[in-house]
């Protein structure tokens, strides 16, 4: 069961997960919890480290390449996981340019999920639902920020200045489709593609995009502190 408190920073609970000391079920139960309480940014303050033990891990596995032909590729590192356990994966995701203009829309995966920026900046756009009201939010991302969300949760990410690099972890493994013109495609050490690995989000496109600051500031007595 899961129950509050049980950490007393995101950190810890990230630091378990790459010790691979976390249920599937657990962090399910962590990551619908907090959505549902309106705590889904976390700040990590052991973020040097995590990045650390992450590069580690990452040292010794090889990179597949992920995205459609008209979007820059994304590299990934598969960590762990399988159908029925947690997973995990090193994502580095890059510009969009003149060959690849092709950017992420929004969408849904179908599995529980945090993300936690390991290296560059950009947003973080997401889907927020309070008492019927729909709210698409914007999550300014650095080095540090992880945010967690459950499955079917519209979002999407804009990179910044430069490419970022994200610690992806969901609930149970959901590989994306390799690159057609990656070499890597068919390589059998590599997870075969989830079955519908993302849906694009259908929304409304009159919703108003809000910082995640004005959410805070307008849902204030709702929002505490975790970390």
């Amino acid at each position: 069961m899961y129950k509050y408190n049980s950490y007393k920073s995101i950190d810890n609970l990230l630091f378990n997960i790459l010790d691979q000391e976390i249920s599937s079920q657990y962090f399910s139960d962590f990551v619908r919890n907090e959505w549902h309480r309106y705590r889904f940014v976390f700040s990590c303050s052991e973020i040097k480290n995590l990045t650390k033990k992450i590069l580690e891990f990452s040292s010794s596995i090889p990179e597949s390449f992920h995205g459609r032909p008209d979007q820059p590729i994304s590299k990934s590192q598969h960590f762990f996981g399988d159908k029925t356990e947690i997973s995990s994966r090193f994502v580095n995701d890059f510009l969009a340019s003149k060959d690849y203009p092709g950017e992420i829309e929004l969408h849904t995966h179908p599995v529980d999920s945090i993300i936690l920026v390991t290296e560059g900046y950009g947003s973080f756009i997401v889907k927020v639902r309070h008492e019927y009201t729909d709210y698409l939010i914007s999550i300014p991302l650095t080095s540090g920020v992880a945010i967690c969300f459950p499955s079917g949760t519209a979002h999407t990410m804009k990179l910044g200045g430069s490419s970022i690099h994200t610690f992806n972890i969901t609930n149970r493994i959901n590989q994306p489709p390799y690159r057609v013109e990656s070499p890597t495609q068919n390589n059998p050490s590599f997870p075969m593609p989830s079955e519908n690995f993302s849906q694009p989000a259908i929304i409304n496109p009159r919703l108003d995009l809000i910082s995640h600051k004005s959410f805070q500031h307008f849902f204030r007595s709702i929002f505490k502190s975790f970390c």
